[in-house]
């Protein structure tokens, strides 16, 4: 019966309280391994086939060190500590340790991280090219698509390996100056005087902000080509008006095209635009039918030969001419 008790309450906890582990503990346990990965992918194996095998050993030293503070190897041992820094670099770095030689009565040569990493770097230092690093600084230049920033940062990556010395900012301020893709702003460094590395980054990134913000606010004055056609506009305006009420004997009226497309013929005068908008026919009488109002060649009555002569009549009558006699 004791047994079955004890059965009972196995059951009952399984049944009860089995979901909240399946569901709840196992994931928890789940993240926090996940968590531990993550912070061991931070560090990337060292690429032992890289061709700047020097540069490629300082990025993984930088990496570890982030890497020991967060696991807080100050902690561990020695032995430990170098373990974690082997495993971080991949199993290729095993036999480079195993040529190492520590001894314990020299502080220097003493089993410790900070001498295993002196050592290291010892084995890679050979393996860097001066004169190749520098080649590739002296050919570096603002990519496309590569912020100011990014391009900066480049090369002061880069100017570490090229054991520059004192001459190392100089020569990147220079480099900024050249390698940059906007031609105006590589003529606005070149005119500071006394330009240092500091000031052309500082003054860099200002004209690039500034360039930025004038896009973004877009154009808010009509460009000069907008102008010049706002003036040329008002000119031709301004002719028309001068021109308005005058009329030209010497040639065809270019609006009476105009209005040929719109208008109909006035059916007093026959004319398609009158000066001053008032037909000149209003008080006229006509030669054929003796009726006021309009002309002859307007009349209903059928036209005569004879009334051709009186028609030029009127229109000359109409313009301010007579036969005979002169318009001025």
């Amino acid at each position: 019966m004791t047994d079955q008790r004890k059965f009972s309450e196995i059951n009952f906890f399984l049944e009860n309280f089995g979901y909240l582990f399946i569901y709840f503990v196992i994931p928890v346990l789940y993240i926090m391994a996940d968590s531990e990965n993550k912070n061991d992918k931070f560090v990337k194996p060292l690429d032992f086939s890289a061709g700047n095998l020097a540069s490629a050993w300082k990025v993984f030293k930088d990496q570890f060190a982030v890497y020991k503070i967060v696991k807080k190897l100050d902690d561990l041992s020695a032995d430990e500590q170098i373990a974690h820094m082997l495993m971080a670099m991949g199993s290729e770095s095993i036999p480079v340790y195993n040529q190492f030689v520590f001894v314990d009565s020299d502080a220097n040569k003493k089993k410790t991280l900070v001498n295993c990493i002196k050592m290291f770097d010892t084995y890679f230092e050979p393996v860097k090219n001066v004169i190749f690093e520098r080649s590739v600084f002296n050919k570096m230049v603002q990519e496309s698509g590569q912020s100011l920033h990014q391009f900066i940062v480049k090369l002061q990556v880069q100017s570490e390996n090229c054991e520059y010395g004192t001459m190392k900012d100089d020569l990147v301020r220079d480099r900024i100056v050249v390698g940059v893709r906007d031609i105006e702003l590589r003529k606005y460094l070149i005119d500071v005087p006394d330009l240092t590395l500091r000031t052309c980054i500082q003054k860099a990134k200002q004209y690039v902000s500034n360039q930025q913000q004038v896009a973004e606010m877009g154009p808010s004055t009509p460009s000069a080509k907008d102008e010049d056609s706002a003036t040329n506009v008002d000119q031709v305006t301004s002719r028309k008006k001068e021109q308005k009420g005058k009329p030209d004997y010497g040639r065809k009226d270019s609006s009476l095209t105009a209005a040929k497309s719109t208008d109909k013929a006035c059916p007093k005068c026959g004319k398609w635009k009158h000066f001053g908008g008032k037909c000149p026919a209003e008080r006229s009488k006509c030669n054929k039918c003796k009726q006021f109002g309009h002309w002859a060649k307007m009349c209903s009555s059928r036209k005569q030969v004879s009334e051709v002569q009186e028609e030029l009549e009127e229109d000359m009558d109409s313009m301010g001419l007579y036969l005979g006699s002169s318009p001025l």
